[in-house]
């Protein structure tokens, strides 16, 4: 293919179908792409006007994204090498090339090429002399007229400039963001995220961003470019919210000077943002979910905003993790309490939207939930050590405590609860450390030990939860002692004799029964990944309150509902264990099972016409009483 080593053979692109011409040219690209290099400056000058001459006649040609950023690359290549006397003629070709207003499909192509090598020259020359003077004007009069693709491209060309120039251009930065700044809510997605990682070239730079701006360039830009965005939008955003507020808790030290020094020097002072301003701002703008009332409120938001959009919420949860990876894992190991309270915090601000009756702010509050769970999961579960894991086990145990014990919940059998929205921020919270728990838990593995078998671990918060009024709470906290078990097998069979101790003594309460319920048949149901496995006692002593349970059901109609659901809970757990307990046990199982069910042919005709699904199931329940 090349008759004189890195040149192309031009014999044979003649000889070739035009079909395959551009499959031709893109082969040799990727080989010079792979050989220069590693190619001598001496052998790259003897061939270097030859070589460039065709890759330049290349670049007005209309070209594909492959070639067109294979070209670029080889091209700043050939003058980082060799040598750049014809430099300034390439560049003011591609400057001549951006003035057609041309763009039509045929001379877009090549005006894109232009781009790609310009943004090229920056990236692997660093400054280019004073050319950007003279391109920057060129660009902005394109992208005010220029359709989404070009607007994409040059706002990824001014990024890799601001990269190559760095304090270079610093009379152009402001300019650079206004061009930008008016393209974050760009109706297409690709140009909006190239807009945003504009921005995140500047932050390093231009100090403005990360001191004066910084409340408003987190709150109202980056609200506004989330709304309604993709998944490449979205981590483009996230990226700069790291960046940003990574820069603004740690400015360069350039920009930080206080005392005699900043007055002597005439320096403008930045003091670092504190980490719990940061939080807080970041808080506020996932809290809120859109820009709606910021104008009002300000950046103090103390509850969830119903109706806030899931991009925004999203976003901003991937802006945590973002900024966490940033910091680093050190960081995070210093400040690792705050985090985890912070994120606790932020899932219990969702306990006015779980509190409602509306279907849709229930679910709003399990996705902002769930973010939350992804914040966590993604710093504290990926970045750190496994001292530090378990550090944040303890911490995760410390602040179930304080949530367990935030608000008054009364266990007495003749007291009618009502739960307040501190209840629901309680549950919320709670789930998702237990959830969080869980998971390091299992990732840690036997380590945890400790933490779970001496008198200052977290067993007794963890275990106390289970009286959480909350049931999606009592849930994820008997999955948390499943996991437990799996770490620290040596639970198991004490957690079973303490479920059904506490099930025995604590019959009239409707939150023991199915608080304790759940952990016994999720401690049951997990025997089988349990390597010490259980005495075979213990699922008939199951199976017996099961039966007790499902039995003594009519008795109390205040407990009927929690000891019919807590009953056949247990039962199904049994039937996890295998056939040789099930299958002694298999006559008192059917018999149980089939009081669930209509007793006859005439009973069950007669259920098909007493109403909708939510009769039948008053009707089963019914039936299981009786």
């Amino acid at each position: 293919m090349e008759s004189h080593g890195l040149l192309l053979n031009e014999e044979a692109l003649k000889n070739c179908p035009d079909a395959k011409k551009p499959v031709f040219v893109y082969e040799w690209l990727r080989y010079l792409d792979r050989i220069l290099p590693v190619t001598q400056k001496a052998d790259l000058r003897a061939i270097q006007p030859q070589l460039v001459q065709q890759l330049v006649s290349r670049l007005t040609s209309v070209n594909g994204p492959p070639i067109r950023h294979l070209l670029a690359r080889c091209l700043a290549r050939v003058y980082l090498i060799g040598e750049s006397s014809t430099f300034g003629d390439t560049l003011n070709l591609c400057n001549d090339t951006l003035k057609i207003k041309d763009d039509s499909p045929s001379q877009l192509p090549v005006k894109l090429a232009a781009l790609a090598c310009i943004a090229s020259f920056y990236e692997t020359m660093g400054r280019c002399g004073s050319n950007f003077v003279d391109t920057f004007p060129i660009m902005v009069k394109w992208l005010k007229v220029a359709e989404s693709q070009g607007r994409a491209e040059i706002l990824l060309t001014l990024s890799s400039m601001v990269m190559g120039l760095g304090a270079g251009a610093v009379a152009f930065h402001k300019d650079v963001y206004k061009a930008a700044k008016a393209h974050l809510a760009d109706r297409v997605m690709a140009v909006r995220a190239a807009a945003v990682q504009c921005v995140t070239a500047l932050v390093p730079v231009y100090s403005p961003l990360f001191s004066t701006e910084l409340e408003a360039v987190m709150i109202t830009l980056c609200t506004k470019a989330l709304e309604g965005s993709n998944y490449e939008t979205r981590l483009a955003v996230s990226r700069l919210l790291g960046v940003l507020l990574s820069t603004a808790l740690h400015p360069p030290a350039s920009l930080v000077s206080t005392g005699k020094s900043a007055a002597n020097n005439r320096v403008l002072a930045f003091r670092p943002l504190p980490l719990e301003d940061a939080l807080h701002m970041l808080g506020a703008a996932f809290l809120r979910g859109g820009i709606g009332g910021f104008l009002k409120g300000g950046s103090n938001q103390s509850t969830a905003t119903p109706g806030g959009q899931k991009d925004v919420r999203a976003g901003i949860a991937m802006g945590y993790v973002e900024l966490m990876r940033e910091m680093g894992a050190v960081w995070l190991e210093r400040n690792l309490f705050l985090v985890c309270r912070h994120s606790l915090d932020l899932a219990s601000k969702c306990g006015s939207l779980a509190g409602t009756n509306s279907p849709a702010q229930a679910a709003e509050a399990v996705f902002l939930r769930r973010c939350v769970s992804y914040i966590l999961r993604s710093t504290v579960g990926t970045m750190l050590s496994e001292q530090a894991q378990i550090t944040t086990c303890k911490y995760l145990g410390q602040l179930l405590a304080d949530y367990i014990n935030s608000f008054d919940y009364s266990i007495e059998p003749s007291v009618e609860r009502v739960l307040g929205t501190e209840a629901y921020a309680s549950g919320q919270a709670t789930t998702v450390a237990a959830l969080e728990l869980s998971n390091l838990v299992r990732q840690i593995g036997t380590a945890v030990t400790p933490l779970f078998v001496e008198a200052s671990g977290i067993m007794e918060p963890v275990f106390a939860c289970l009286l959480h009024p909350i049931l999606s709470a009592r849930t994820a906290i008997a999955w948390c002692l499943r996991c437990i078990t799996m770490a620290v097998p040596s639970q198991l069979t004490p957690l079973i004799d303490r479920c059904l101790s506490r099930l025995e003594h604590m019959k009239s309460c409707n939150d023991a029964i199915s608080g304790y319920s759940l952990a016994l048949a999720a401690l049951i149901a997990g025997a089988s990944d349990c390597k010490l496995g259980i005495p075979h006692a213990k699922p008939r002593q199951v199976l017996a309150c099961a039966e007790e349970m499902l039995k003594t059901a009519a008795q109390q109609s205040r407990l009927a509902l929690s000891k019919i659901s807590a009953g056949y809970l247990l039962l199904n757990s049994v039937v996890t264990v295998g056939s040789p307990t099930v299958k002694e046990s298999m006559p008192r199982i059917v018999q149980l099972w089939r009081t669930a069910f209509p007793r006859s042919t005439k009973e069950a005709e007669a259920e098909k016409g007493r109403g909708d699904a939510s009769h039948g199931s008053v009707r089963l329940n019914s039936e299981r009483v009786h």
